[in-house]
């Protein structure tokens, strides 16, 4: 990459001194989302992110709109790579319109405060019983069957498998 596309040249040529330029910086970035958005439309990436769309299905889409997708879906993949001051300029500098809000009109926000949006009426002494009674209840041992005894008394004085892992 050459420093000249993101910075100025200061002093001597054989001194090799740049400063920073933003203005230069945000052009190259600008032409490399250009390129990437290219390199999508002609790798035919799907960008919307409200459907699955099979390979073989085809959706008219006003040319704005999809111009608009791929400039979106470009511009996340180079969030990646660059700084989030650098990102909010760049989205100012490339004139990328906000994300719009979806409307909501059958879903309600839901407090955390409550998960299922209602009140609850339990009261404290309920909570306490309902504590006492979830503790888990004792088991008894159960006497190994026959069968079990039988395969213990087999095993007693054999060497277990990780012994031969041992160092010696």
């Amino acid at each position: 990459m050459d420093v000249s596309l993101i910075a100025d040249r200061r002093g001597d040529e054989s001194l090799n001194a740049f400063i920073y330029n933003e203005e230069k910086t945000l052009l190259w970035l600008q032409t490399k989302l250009e390129r990437l958005i290219a390199v999508l439309k002609e790798k035919n990436i799907n960008t919307s992110k409200t459907v699955a769309i099979s390979a073989n299905f085809v959706k008219n889409e006003d040319d704005e709109d999809s111009g608009v997708n791929y400039m979106r879906y470009a511009y996340g993949m180079l969030l990646d790579y660059i700084p989030e001051a650098l990102a909010t300029k760049l989205a100012e500098f490339i004139k990328l319109p906000p994300e719009p809000e979806k409307s909501n009109k059958r879903k309600e926000i839901v407090s955390p405060a409550r998960p299922n949006g209602k009140k609850s009426k339990v009261d404290e002494e309920e909570e306490d019983n309902y504590e006492a009674k979830s503790s888990v209840p004792k088991q008894d041992k159960k006497t190994p069957s026959a069968k079990e005894q039988a395969l213990a008394k087999a095993a007693k004085g054999t060497k277990s498998i990780s012994s031969f892992f041992k160092k010696k």
